[in-house]
């Protein structure tokens, strides 16, 4: 089993090992040696394929998504394509899942603010490009007092997970709330 966390700080995305014996990752592989952030990847056929945005604070920068591609999950990654988006809409949101045929990719809306909701896009390989189609969106329910966001959509056997974002006391959310909207 092979666990890739979130180490977009380190500099570089790396692939570990999870010795289930003592619970804990081991033989880390560096396998694109860039900053990535919320990368997910997955196979077809023979091929896979890597999709991340690099950390910036730059909102053009946020658009894109980079993506790599390698025949060998451990080795090999090549840079393939950039995804460039009119929104802030590129960051992943879950790993890519495959449903009726489909290859589906759940991103963060994050125009708004970080994981305002989710987006839901299909992705179609031609000419040996990746494009995107909007499918749909998976917003949180919103209330007056609090500021709930969605940035995480995952699919495995059976179970859906869901991580998002709630200021549990409401004084404190009317308080953020005014300051949001003074800017």
């Amino acid at each position: 089993m092979y666990v890739y966390p979130e180490n977009s700080a380190s500099g570089r995305l790396n692939i570990y090992e999870y010795d289930s014996k003592n619970k804990k990752l081991v033989n880390p592989v560096c396998v694109i040696d860039e900053p990535l952030v919320d990368t997910a990847i997955f196979k077809d056929g023979n091929s896979y394929f890597a999709f991340g945005t690099k950390p910036t604070h730059d909102m053009y920068e946020r658009r894109r998504a980079f993506v790599y591609t390698s025949d060998n999950l451990l080795s090999g990654w090549q840079e393939m394509q950039v995804i460039t988006n009119d929104l802030d809409v590129e960051r992943g949101a879950g790993q890519i899942l495959k449903w009726n045929d489909r290859w589906i990719r759940p991103v963060q809306n994050c125009e708004g603010e970080y994981g305002e909701d989710t987006i839901f896009y299909e992705l179609h390989f031609v000419d040996g490009r990746f494009k995107e189609e909007y499918v749909s969106r998976l917003e949180p329910m919103h209330n007056m007092d609090k500021g709930i966001t969605l940035h995480t959509f995952n699919v495995m056997n059976g179970l859906c997970v869901i991580d998002g974002n709630d200021f549990y006391h409401p004084s404190i959310a009317r308080v953020l709330k005014k300051i949001k909207r003074a800017f």
